[in-house]
């Protein structure tokens, strides 16, 4: 039997007898391997050398392991070669092996981890290219690893691909963090939208020597952003709309207020003189009287007609508008109302002037009925890139944020509706106050195409 060992590991019989004596102290499952080992350092053409780890079993029935370096030096040639000495050393590694054996079992739980996250996660070496795609990035993309950094850009949508090139090469040169949103490929060819996330990890002289990043998938709120986004902006047209038909109609109702209910007023007038004229002396002074409520009447007609629509605003202007609206106030409220200016510049378009018109008429409004002011002032400005206007008041002044969550409640339209106007023509609006000082309101107009060649609402 050590006859038949010793020819098949070209070997002596008292080697082959002291390696049977020691595969005896071998754990079974590493046995074929220490032979094979051994038959290959022994063959005519072997250096004589190999290096093994292994299990032994010890007399206590405990399992240790052992590196072995072994090396046999020969005499002879060929087939005729035989064994002349061997040296070995031998090392107990069991300590070093729990440790590769613990840090294997931890990696295998972190690639679980990675693998099974509801995220793409990947991991790229300090020059960016890509040596790490969880399973959940390949089982997404239908790319193995290899594929992916052979061709990095496969998965991006092409319209994505030179921006998000850019920025990624602009941050590896920064080394700073990196973030942004692009459209990838699915297996089946769909593309969706990721949140991409990368951070660098650098070691002790502060070079970085990794990066590590992960891609959620946002298309379903991506999807629900341009849905709002749309829902908005169709919200915005149908308000700019209704600003727009409620002003050709109050137009129209100043137009029949000062032409048709004017004219009939004047009519009952003429009458009345016509009737004083003939009536007796009991009657006149009752047909004197109607004479003056007519009059009044018309008055307060024309100022209706004016306040729906003043056709000044057209002929003379955003600034003398505001002055007679500012005298309408005072007369009626005894607050004095100063308005500043002088306006200069290019004209204003039939939107910016309306706009601005309401939001002096609306704060005017709101003082008379809230503020309880001796004081207001509108001032007017303008620049060669927009237009401001001022109200402010020295009355008791409110509380802005529980004002706005009233007004929302109750559906009021005076701020909101002051906001919605701005909003609609790019601007910005800005309410001060607090209680016991005062209000003030700002809001600023940027001149833009849009605004300047807008056409007006009744035309």
């Amino acid at each position: 039997m050590v006859a038949d060992a010793a020819r098949n590991l070209r070997v002596g019989a008292q080697e082959v007898a002291s390696l049977q004596a020691y595969l005896g102290l071998v754990h079974p499952e590493d046995r074929e391997r220490i032979v094979a080992a051994v038959r290959q350092a022994h063959a005519p053409k072997g250096d004589g050398q190999y290096r093994i780890e292994h299990r032994v079993v010890v007399p206590d029935g405990g399992i240790r392991w052992i590196s072995v370096w072994s090396r046999t030096s020969f005499e002879g040639e060929g087939d005729a070669r035989r064994p002349l000495r061997t040296v070995g050393i031998v090392a107990e590694i069991t300590e070093h092996k729990r440790a590769e054996e613990a840090l294997r079992q931890s990696d295998d739980r972190i690639r679980l981890i990675i693998d099974t996250i509801p995220v793409m996660a990947w991991s790229a070496q300090h020059d960016g290219i890509v040596d790490f795609l969880n399973q959940r990035w390949m089982d997404y993309a239908g790319l193995s690893q290899e594929q992916y950094v052979e061709e990095p850009t496969r998965p991006i949508h092409p319209e994505d691909i030179p921006r998000v090139m850019e920025m990624w090469r602009a941050q590896m040169a920064a080394g700073e963090g990196y973030e942004d949103e692009m459209r990838l490929r699915r297996a089946d060819g769909e593309y969706r939208w990721f949140l991409v996330r990368a951070e660098p990890m650098r070691d002790e002289q502060g070079d970085i020597v990794k990066w590590y990043g992960v891609s959620t998938d946002i298309d379903d709120r991506k999807r629900a952003e341009n849905a709002m986004r749309e829902s908005a902006d169709r919200l915005q047209h149908l308000s700019r709309r209704l600003l727009e038909i409620q002003e050709v109609e109050r137009r129209h109702l100043a137009r029949e207020l000062h032409d048709e209910f004017g004219q009939i007023l004047a009519t009952i007038t003429l009458h009345l003189h016509g009737a004083a004229a003939v009536a007796g002396d009991a009657a006149r002074p009752r047909l004197e009287e109607c004479g003056k409520l007519l009059q009044a009447a018309g008055e307060q007609v024309r100022s209706l007609a004016i306040e729906l629509r003043p056709a000044m605003l057209d002929t003379l202007g955003l600034e003398a508008t505001l002055r007679w609206l500012a005298e309408q106030h005072q007369q009626r409220t005894g607050c004095e109302v100063q308005v500043k200016g002088p306006l200069s510049g290019r004209p204003l378009s039939p939107d910016l002037s309306i706009a601005c018109f309401r939001m002096a008429q609306e704060s005017l409004t709101n003082v008379a009925r809230h503020a309880a002011a001796r004081h207001v002032w509108i001032q007017l400005s303008q620049t060669g890139h927009a237009l401001e206007l001022v109200v402010r008041d020295d009355g008791v002044g409110f509380d802005v944020v529980a004002t706005q969550e009233q007004a929302a409640r109750r559906g009021s339209l005076g701020l909101l509706g002051m906001a919605e106007r701005v909003k609609l023509l790019g601007g910005s609006l800005h309410v001060e106050s607090e209680p016991g000082a005062g209000a003030h309101i700002r809001a600023s107009f940027p001149f833009t195409e849009a605004s300047e060649e807008r056409a007006d609402p009744e035309e």
